[in-house]
């Protein structure tokens, strides 16, 4: 009957009756479980603390990753190999449950397995961790590296398993992920407890980028019972999500920077957008169960799309501050720089809620996190704006990809990547993208109704988008080809003056001709005398629209390598956003109709592109000689082709006035057609020269 009663409401003297925590949803328990070596490499022959050396033991980790709590006894079993064995002076210890309220596990030992059973009357709810530590005694003849079998089961969730390799060996470990799944690993998973792997859908929760570090045994602490961070600890993450991987920083408030650090109410709880789980180095090993802060959504600064925020211990704070990648490929992207902490970090976990608002999070949300209230539940509207979506194309499992370095080595990075895969490790892809809606439309119209003057262009892609938590998402635009109508040309007079940008000038990084076409992080430099345009892109992600430039490519120096193109370039730089779209302009051998592809364009959902290409005596286009109704058709295809077929689109204009006045033709025929032409010398003088 826990977490039924009460909220507490920190600085009012107000008591506000509570909801039930989890009564609203048919969610299901899911584990997934892994095994973290204390230290990193065990020394043949030693034993466990109390007999007074550094270690070695494992903390195992088991979280509930569903939708739904425990609904019965669950069992955590450690299959130990043969040179190790359970410690002879120190029993394991298991606990779980959240800050406050932490329950025990009834812990035994046969031989080389560790059995811990919970559950059976208070339930484990989502988001929150059993941990058990287990001492151990390495043999003396120990090989250079030992596997230790670990499962999770029971609790109405399927069985988990896990191995973990670990290093048998005297000398110290370097700074690094741990070997294994424990070392860097992620997860995505739905309500129900299954794995997502539906295209644009919203996830009930995703575990992104966590990771476990190297430590080693600290001879110099007190009693020898604590351990060291490798490297000198941990100083910066960098994360690289999947292409089409979407995080909205829109779904929620935001929380600033004076709430943040405000005290002991902190950001609101609406702002809240997941959990982190910190294990930090303490006496005996490791903290268990893992330390959990909320997770805040921030005001971002000034550069940057996105900013998020947590409370390590009080007063020290970390950000994550978010990216758009502006290769080419526009996948998101977050680090978190000159990261301090009082004790040791040896992992950190990442939890993101897809709806932010679902009421099974209300008891790890703001102050029942924070400060572990006892019987609590912290509700907030609920808005079931998601906050997560999957990629909008199908396929091969999605990598994610972290780069950590340490303070003894600032700018020496480490990498490594995961793939998304099932709980039990096991690779899944992304399917389901004929479930996908694509419904874009187009509007195109010269900037004048007359024929045969020079015209700029107004075009705009709009693809409607669906942000509710039970819906899917809209597949994003993958391609485009718009075919001007026959007659719209060139205009000879924008040549005046004009210049073009090159490839370094924008930042190619690939070959001309070279596909998929790849940019420079750095921004364009491309010259004011080459812009023939303006471009805005809408997106739901952000408040304000992104604005950006059309620019002239270099002939044959362009990634096409042919004689026309253009680039679209957004240079945001509240937000920091950085893209870059080439543009492959072709004009057909027999009638001179210009057509525009762009490929590859973002898998992130943009719900209006405009293209203003100006206008004036020197804009980039002319209008068809004759008055009349002309259509621009266009060719549209999703990332969830070749489930998503491609859509074809038109929108229509008329050209109604002569330049000159007087009536307008309506055909070739009509067009003035009178030439005539004068010629002769100046002085008809026989036999003397004269200018002709």
């Amino acid at each position: 009957m826990r977490r039924l009663f009460t909220v507490l409401a920190l600085g009012a003297a107000t008591i506000i009756p509570a909801v039930p925590a989890v009564a609203a949803e048919a969610g299901a328990p899911a584990w997934t479980i892994s095994a973290i070596p204390y230290p990193t490499a065990f020394e043949a022959g030693t034993n466990d603390f109390e007999s007074g050396e550094n270690g070695p033991g494992y903390q195992l980790q088991a979280f509930n990753v569903g939708g739904g709590p425990t609904m019965s006894g669950f069992t955590i079993v450690d299959t130990l190999p043969g040179p190790l064995t359970p410690s002879a002076t120190r029993q394991p210890e298991g606990k779980y449950g959240p800050e406050g309220e932490k329950q025990k596990l009834n812990c035994s030992v046969a031989g080389h397995t560790v059995t811990c059973v919970g559950g059976q009357v208070v339930p484990l709810l989502p988001g929150e961790e059993a941990s058990v530590i287990v001492p151990l005694e390495v043999a003396a003849n120990a090989p250079a590296q030992v596997l230790n079998k670990v499962r999770v089961e029971g609790g109405g969730a399927a069985l988990v398993t896990s191995t973990a390799p670990t290093p048998v060996r005297s000398e110290p470990s370097p700074f690094s992920f741990l070997s294994g799944s424990s070392g860097l690993y992620g997860s995505r998973t739905n309500v129900d407890g299954s794995t997502a792997t539906q295209a644009g859908s919203h996830p009930y929760q995703e575990t992104v980028a966590g990771f476990n570090l190297t430590t080693n045994a600290n001879p110099n602490a007190p009693d020898n019972n604590s351990l060291l961070a490798a490297g000198g600890g941990l100083r910066e993450v960098k994360v690289e999500l999947p292409k089409g991987d979407v995080i909205n920083p829109s779904a929620t408030p935001h929380c600033t920077e004076s709430q943040l650090q405000s005290g002991e109410v902190g950001c609101p709880d609406a702002t809240q957008i997941g959990t982190v789980a910190l294990t930090l180095s303490i006496a005996r090993g490791f903290s268990a169960p893992a330390t959990i802060r909320p997770l805040y959504n921030m005001v971002a600064p000034p550069g940057h799309p996105a900013e998020f925020a947590f409370d390590i211990v009080e007063g020290i704070y970390v950000h994550i501050l978010g990216s758009v990648r502006s290769d080419g490929t526009f996948a998101l992207g977050a680090k978190s720089s000159n990261i301090l902490a009082i004790k040791t970090i040896g992992g950190v976990r990442t939890v993101l809620w897809g709806d932010p608002t679902a009421e099974s999070h209300d008891s790890q949300r703001g102050v029942c996190a924070f400060n572990g209230v006892p019987g609590g539940a912290c509700p907030t509207e609920r808005t079931h704006k998601a906050f997560v979506t999957m990629p909008s194309a199908c396929g091969d499992p999605l990598i994610t990809t972290v780069h950590v370095d340490s303070w003894l080595e600032p700018g020496s990075f480490i990498s490594r990547s995961y793939e998304s895969s099932d709980l039990n490790g096991g690779p899944v892809g992304v399917d389901g993208c004929n479930q996908l809606q694509f419904e874009p439309t187009i509007e195109s119209r010269p900037t004048t109704n007359l024929a045969d003057s020079p015209s700029g262009l107004d075009f705009n892609l709009h693809q409607p988008q669906n942000e509710e938590f039970e819906g899917l998402a809209t597949a994003n635009l993958k391609d485009i080809t718009v075919a001007l109508p026959q007659g719209i040309a060139l205009n000879p007079s924008a040549g005046a003056g004009r210049d073009a940008c090159s490839s370094s000038q924008v930042g190619l990084a690939t070959a001309v001709g070279e596909t998929p076409i790849r940019f420079s992080e750095e921004g364009a430099s491309c010259p004011d005398a080459a812009k023939i345009g303006s471009v805005e892109v809408k997106t739901p992600l952000l408040e304000d629209p992104l604005q950006g430039n059309v620019y002239l490519a270099k002939p044959f120096d362009n990634p096409f390598g042919t004689l026309l193109g253009i680039y679209l370039v957004v240079d945001d730089p509240q937000t920091g956003v950085m893209a870059k779209l080439p543009g492959k302009v072709e004009a057909d051998p027999a009638t001179g109709q210009l057509t525009t592809t762009f490929t590859e364009s973002p898998e992130l959902p943009l719900e209006d592109v405009t293209l203003h290409l100006f206008n004036g005596p020197r804009a980039a286009l002319t209008t068809p000689q004759t008055c009349g109704a002309y259509t621009t058709t266009a060719s549209l295809t999703p990332w969830s082709t070749p489930e998503g077929a491609t859509v074809g689109k038109q929108d229509s204009f008329e050209t109604t006035t002569s330049p000159n006045g007087g009536i307008c033709p309506r055909n070739g025929g009509e067009a003035p057609n009178k030439p005539a032409f004068t010629a002769g010398t100046i002085a008809p003088q026989a036999g003397a020269y004269s200018p002709f």
